[in-house]
């Protein structure tokens, strides 16, 4: 039986409610976490849901904090400051984030140190907007920091205010990457000693959606939130038992999508295989399909799309998320320990593997009570020292924390792609395996911005694919000959990692599943990425992330769909649990297969959504720009075309302020209770406030006091942001196909394992002869043999 990844690794997590998805995440690893909260308790414990209608004991604080102690500190008190460094000096990790407003005894600013760590510790600071630059200081909430980070704009109806993603999602997924960081920063520590890494949620959010490359190739997108739902039958469709949602984005999806309805006379018309025709046709398709299936089964429609070859999907509430077949034959909400020996359903982990790298919840104690008085751990056992040149003298490694580790990645488009993007941006040698007979689909015209552009070798190539592809190499290999599958076989036994996000069976029909590739490396680590994971009724399904909104029940609650939301989501994911299994593999020697689900890895950061479902069997109605917790949130519209500011007032504090900001101090009050006969008067006078002004005066009215605001920024905002800039969050490269373009810079900023300068995504083929030089010690002859024999081809 192998331990989890992260047993015996002490974290101190001193962030709050913005870190609180990282420590989860390490919790679930098997780390022995300790939070530390305020006097009056974390935030979170006041958020319901809640276990029952009698009870203050918060689901939602349960599921982020289960299995975790805690410590109740003020740090007012030299007490409890001491406290604090006996805490920290017996930590491997310790994950924080200053602010102004709540000071953390011991952090120097400007030399970015904390006093009270050990010298091996590795720190993550998660912060709103970084720990540098104009706005190092600004407040924010999930709610504002998707305002500022360039999707919001996007979505909602086209006409009243933009919609924020319901829950934490914004902070959850930059607390997925501070957990990357740590992980990756543990993976480096013999060798680098302890660092701090620089995690901004805002930096994070940039990254989305290619809308700094995007504005870069084309300028201002004029579309706002008429967001394309796509050429029929793409779309959502009412059947008799609910809705279900169709993404036909490839041509042989139109025969599919005909013979998952029998093959209609109503669409029998040839010339409709032409998708610019059914663009033409689009109303009328539309009704035409939804006639068809208004008296269907969903159910019955999707088995036979799926079997069709047809991406398609229900469309799910919470309460018929958690029942589904799928997650409930997976296993994906698992018993968690809450207050008073009870137990309760919640979303597990966002990955899983074989041999297990996570510890069962049950086998941990509930989320802690508040105003716990001590907690401590015994004395750490001895180290080796650091090598000369690392950490502790102040030096810089090059080539980022994974320096060193080798992944073969068949990743593609963006859930599988991202996985070995952000590896390589770590530092590890990520090589990308495309065919020349059938490259990656995102080199297509229609994910290019602009005109198409061509390799040399007639393959093309666009921005999207070069912005996912960054930092990696590129293997071309014909994996359909039995001499490309032997070549792989022999590459695997150099690798470490191999990544795929391929249809089920796909590597087992060439040859070389998991255990074949054992036999090459017994400490192979394996990840496969898919929509709803590699077992299950549904294991082999399709789905594009539109699928996966409306099955999650995210669409439910948003009342949209995201076409890359989830994938986002699973490659984050994908990442962490590699190097979480990369540390297990080396431990034991074995090798370890993941499984990332798209489905699981998004319902890890919905837990606001689904606890009511799975507690108590309710759907909670969707909010809207209302959020939970809060005495007052909104987006309200500014000066200027479609501009609007994200507010949100979290507290009595928060209200005061905005009550005297707008010039209405007779709406100050002396508690919470007192505001709910006064929000709908502050609502409109803050709606009037902000329409007298631009969305990024208001913005800078409201953080000037102290209050989380932002501007609703479009992808001009966002490219031109004084904060991004000041910190260099965006780059500028060069494909020699594509041009000079400017991309999302390398997140992770390690003080002592910092990576080598970006690259832009290669050609197909352009390092071929490179990799298998250094891998595999091959001649230039052999190498031109295999070009000659058509096993691999050199770009």
């Amino acid at each position: 039986m192998t331990e989890a990844a992260l047993e015996g690794v002490r974290v101190v997590d001193v962030g709050g409610p913005m870190t609180a998805y990282c420590s989860r995440i390490l919790t679930d690893l098997g780390a022995d976490v300790v939070m530390v909260e305020p006097p009056g308790g974390d935030r979170l414990r006041r958020m319901g849901p809640f276990a029952d209608a009698a009870s203050d004991t918060s689901l939602l604080f349960g599921y982020y904090h289960a299995g975790q102690r805690a410590v109740t500190l003020d740090f007012g008190t030299e007490r409890d400051c001491r406290r604090l460094e006996a805490l920290g000096a017996g930590a491997d990790v310790v994950i924080v984030s200053p602010s102004p407003d709540r000071p953390l005894p011991g952090w120097d600013p400007i030399s970015q140190t904390l006093a009270w760590v050990a010298d091996d510790a590795v720190v993550c600071a998660l912060t709103p907007f970084g720990l540098t630059g104009p706005q190092h200081g600004w407040r924010a909430t999930p709610m504002t920091s998707f305002a500022m980070g360039g999707t919001m704009i996007r979505m909602g109806p086209v006409e009243g205010p933009p919609v924020t993603i319901p829950g934490r999602q914004q902070w959850d997924e930059a607390a997925t990457h501070a957990a990357l960081a740590v992980l990756a920063g543990l993976h480096a520590r013999p060798n680098a000693g302890g660092q701090l890494v620089d995690i901004a949620v805002h930096d994070i959010a940039a990254m989305r959606d290619f809308v700094v490359e995007r504005y870069s190739a084309t300028g201002m997108d004029p579309a706002g939130r008429k967001v394309p739902v796509g050429i029929p039958p793409t779309g959502v469709y009412r059947c008799a038992d609910g809705p279900f949602d169709v993404s036909a984005h490839q041509s042989h999806h139109w025969g599919a999508f005909l013979e998952m309805l029998g093959h209609p006379e109503e669409l029998s018309e040839p010339a409709l295989a032409d998708a610019m025709l059914r663009r033409e046709l689009f109303d009328g398709l539309v009704e035409q399909i939804g006639r068809l299936v208004a008296e269907r089964s969903r159910e019955d429609l999707v088995e036979r799309g799926q079997q069709a070859g047809l991406p398609c999907s229900m469309q799910h509430t919470p309460a018929e998320f958690v029942a589904d077949r799928q997650p409930v034959a997976r296993g994906a909400f698992v018993p968690t320990p809450i207050a008073g020996g009870a137990r309760a359903a919640m979303p597990g982990p966002g990955f899983r593997a074989e041999p297990p790298i996570t510890v069962e919840r049950m086998a941990r104690p509930a989320a802690p009570g508040a105003g716990v008085a001590d907690v401590g751990w015994p004395p750490r056992p001895a180290r080796d020292p650091v090598p000369d040149g690392a950490g502790p003298d102040g030096q810089a490694l090059s080539g980022g924390p994974l320096a060193g580790v080798r992944i073969l990645t068949f990743g593609s488009f963006i859930a599988g792609a991202m996985a070995g993007c952000l590896l390589a941006e770590l530092g590890a040698d990520v090589v990308k395996i495309e065919s020349l007979s059938r490259p990656e689909v995102l080199r297509t015209a229609v994910y290019a911005f602009g005109p198409p552009r061509t390799e040399p070798s007639g393959v093309p190539n666009t921005l999207m694919y070069s912005s996912l592809n960054g930092n990696t190499r590129n293997l071309s290999l014909e994996m359909s000959t039995a001499d490309g599958q032997a070549l792989f076989r022999q590459l695997v036994a150099k690798a470490d990692v191999v990544i795929e996000n391929f249809g089920a069976g796909v590597l087992d029909r060439w040859g070389c599943g998991f255990e074949v590739l054992l036999e090459s490396n017994p400490h192979l680590v394996l990840t496969s990425l898919s929509g709803y994971g590699r077992s299950g009724p549904r294991g082999g399904y399709l789905a594009y992330g539109t699928n996966i909104s409306g099955f999650t029940a995210l669409t439910y609650a948003w009342g949209q769909s995201h076409p890359t939301h989830s994938d986002y989501i699973g490659g984050q994911h994908a990442a962490v649990a590699t190097v979480a299994a990369l540390r297990t593999a080396r431990a034991t020697g074995l090798g370890v297969r993941v499984d990332v689900a798209q489905t699981e890895a998004l319902a890890a950061i919905m837990p606001a959504l689904l606890l009511d479902a799975l507690v108590h069997g309710r759907d909670a109605p969707p909010l809207g720009n209302a959020v939970a917790g809060s005495l007052l949130s909104g987006v309200y519209r500014a000066v200027g075309h479609d501009a609007w500011v994200a507010i949100e007032l979290e507290d009595v504090e928060d209200w005061n302020r905005a009550a005297v900001v707008v010039e209405r101090e007779h709406l100050i009050v002396s508690d919470a209770a007192a505001t709910a006969g006064r929000r709908r008067e502050l609502d409109a006078v803050m709606a009037e406030w902000c329409a007298a002004k631009t969305s990024h005066s208001a913005a800078h009215l409201l953080q000037r006091v102290g209050i989380a605001a932002g501007a609703v920024q479009t992808s001009e905002d966002l490219c031109r942001d004084p904060q991004l800039r000041s910190r260099e969050s965006f780059v500028e490269l060069d494909q020699p196909d594509l041009g000079r373009y400017q991309s999302w810079a390398n997140p992770y900023r390690f003080t002592v394992t910092r990576p080598g300068p970006s690259s832009a995504g290669p050609r197909l083929g352009g390092q071929t002869g490179a990799v298998l030089h250094e891998w595999l010690g091959m001649s230039n002859d052999q190498i031109d043999s295999l070009i000659a024999r058509g096993v691999v081809f050199q770009g």
